[in-house]
């Protein structure tokens, strides 16, 4: 089965074209007592056990180690394996289209198809996140878009009925994350100040502040905010009110740097923000407008965004002026293409090649050829991101050198 994968460094969303097709994850983990915890459970526990829980992999997009490994992942890339791994088992979809950030490079989106390839789902191709608003607009517009820690606003170009994404601009600080964490602080230091009670005392209080104040900003844009806290010896409640919450909004956006000539394009996401419109426009945005209709949430639209045999970046659509025309992929002539890897079948070792099973490599492969979880082996000068081994990879062990080759039979 085929679908899509909204690859967003908070949420990770996947449609598969059935009824209920609408799925999302929280990209977060956590060190379980068997498995890794994924996701709300995940999330439940980032403020009694902090040190459990990591929400930085898909922001990272790299092997860089972790400081504190979650079960057996001992870098990002192999968090990142097993939440696609989850996806894959959850929506049953076998290959996608991944929506990703214009911030991704290149390198990083070739990264990520060869951990999604371990993980058993194909890439078929790579679709800028701005590109989603569709190929009904005919003037250059910006497109903001809320992750984790960031807001990321993308300008699209539109010339000769092409829409071309261009330069992108991150504003740290400004995410779910941080918004939540600003509100928690909020009340925390209501209930200091009125009843002498300190919330961030116990993980557990805590907690059930983020919990709430997540909830809050998945349902709707609050316009105020009514949360409680219960424990052995206190139980208190706090308002927080709309001149408050649109504050703190208006400081998360203060570095927003907006191109008043264009109009502003809202995800999904960025509307979930209590207050965003208003705090925008303070900003100088001049005509700001929500996404009316995510190109992408229309299933037929896929086919036209796969080249076979080959993973490419969509940068670019054919921008429609006419009813009933179909919008096209030009990506083929403006943009890279992520290269497409193939799996190694032989290590060369002087001169010959011995078949990755072999047992002359047991050392750090398996029988099954595939990497073993706690060998000291670098691939390409690093740890590896996934078990799988690659034609073209440099494969260091020991202080011997092999390279990987494809060999067909």
């Amino acid at each position: 089965m085929i679908g899509i994968i909204d690859f967003n460094d908070w949420e990770l969303a996947v449609t598969n074209g059935a009824p209920d097709q609408n799925k999302r994850d929280y990209a977060a983990v956590a060190k379980g007592p068997e498995e890794i915890l994924f996701s709300e459970d995940a999330l439940a526990l980032c403020r009694i056990n902090p040190q459990l829980v990591n929400t930085q992999y898909l922001r990272k997009l790299s092997a860089d180690p972790l400081s504190n490994p979650v079960n057996d992942a001992k870098n990002y890339a192999d968090l990142i394996f097993h939440h696609l791994r989850r996806v894959k088992e959850k929506s049953g979809i076998s290959k996608c289209v991944m929506v990703v950030s214009e911030h991704y490079t290149d390198q990083q989106l070739g990264l990520l198809a060869g951990i999604a390839e371990a993980a058993d789902l194909e890439v078929l191709s790579f679709f800028n996140n701005a590109l989603r608003v569709g190929p009904k607009q005919h003037m250059d517009f910006e497109f903001l878009d809320i992750g984790l820690s960031h807001a990321c606003t993308t300008s699209v170009v539109s010339r000769e009925r092409k829409l071309t994404t261009a330069e992108c601009q991150i504003l740290e600080g400004s995410g779910f994350l941080n918004l939540i964490e600003g509100l928690l602080y909020l009340v925390a230091e209501t209930f200091l100040e009125r009843d002498r009670f300190d919330v961030l005392a116990n993980g557990a209080t805590e907690q059930q502040l983020f919990n709430q104040i997540r909830e809050r900003l998945e349902d709707s844009q609050p316009d105020y905010m009514s949360l409680s806290v219960t424990s052995d010896d206190f139980n208190g409640r706090v308002e927080l009110g709309r001149e408050k919450i649109q504050d703190l909004v208006r400081q998360k956006f203060l570095g927003l740097h907006l191109d008043h000539n264009r109009p502003l394009i809202l995800s999904t996401r960025a509307q979930r923000i209590p207050f965003i419109s208003n705090v925008l426009k303070e900003r100088g945005a001049q005509s700001i407008r929500n996404i009316e209709d995510d190109f992408l949430a229309n299933y037929a639209n896929l086919e036209m965004f796969v080249v076979p045999n080959s993973i490419q970046r969509i940068a670019t659509i054919e921008s429609l002026s006419e009813p009933g025309s179909q919008a096209r992929n030009l990506n083929e002539n403006n943009s890279p293409e992520v290269p497409k890897k193939e799996k190694a079948t032989h290590l060369v070792s002087n001169g010959s090649a011995w078949k990755l099973a072999n047992p002359r490599w047991q050392g750090f492969l398996d029988e099954e050829g595939l990497l073993r979880p706690n060998s000291t082996v670098l691939v390409n000068g690093s740890p590896p991101s996934s078990a799988s081994i690659n034609a073209k990879d440099k494969i260091h062990f020991e202080g011997s050198a092999y390279e990987a080759i494809r060999v067909e039979v």
